[in-house]
């Protein structure tokens, strides 16, 4: 479980990073276009952003219980 805590906590940590600085090859990616078309584009940064800090947090909560 150490593993996965610590790799949840660097993908967090990395897909926040990528969706708060709006990195262009997230945001062009065929995938989500797709989501753009569908949610918005705010809708899209705000679930990447979620899905990120969903992530983190979810390291962290398994971190703290090991």
């Amino acid at each position: 479980m150490e593993v996965l805590s610590i790799f949840l906590i660097i993908y967090g940590i990395l897909v926040t990073y990528l969706v708060l600085t709006k990195a262009s090859f997230v945001f062009n990616n065929p995938k989500a276009k797709v989501f753009q078309k569908w949610m918005g584009e705010k809708g899209t940064y705000y679930f990447f952003l979620a899905f990120g800090l969903a992530a983190l947090i979810a390291g962290i909560i398994i971190q703290m219980n090991l």
